[in-house]
């Protein structure tokens, strides 16, 4: 991993690093910088460091580590962060399909006019029950 690559920096409730990658191998690339340029950028910046890989004008990959968890299988600001710099840096469309490592299925779309929207899927993981007031 000795290339040099830029990233940008945006905050949308939370801090985030976008980095665009263009290696044909993505998902071998990003495995390799989850462990060794991740974790630096995360400390360096305290952010959320994205990888996105853009399919076409109006679909990106995206892999995104979080500060304190590691890689997720989805970040909802990590999919809008990559969206707007994807938009405004590299010239994708307002309406944005993310693709997250939980694959196709999972993926959340990324409205961008004069405020941002996201959609997707919300699924309950676990129901806990607890009286709070004792």
């Amino acid at each position: 991993m000795g290339a040099a690559y830029g990233y940008y920096y945006i905050n949308t409730g939370v801090p985030h690093i976008v980095i665009f990658v263009e290696d044909e191998n993505f998902d071998n690339f990003v495995d390799e910088a989850m462990e060794n340029l991740a974790p630096k950028l995360r400390e360096k910046y305290d952010a959320n460091v994205n990888f996105v890989k853009i399919l076409d004008d109006e679909t990106i990959k995206v892999r995104t580590y979080e500060r304190g968890v590691g890689e997720t299988l989805a970040c909802g600001s990590g999919a809008v962060a990559s969206s707007i710099v994807s938009h405004y840096i590299k010239d994708l469309k307002d309406f944005i399909k993310v693709i997250p490592k939980a694959g196709e299925e999972e993926a959340l779309f990324v409205k961008i006019k004069d405020k941002v929207f996201l959609e997707g899927k919300a699924n309950i993981l676990k129901e806990i029950k607890e009286d709070i007031f004792k």
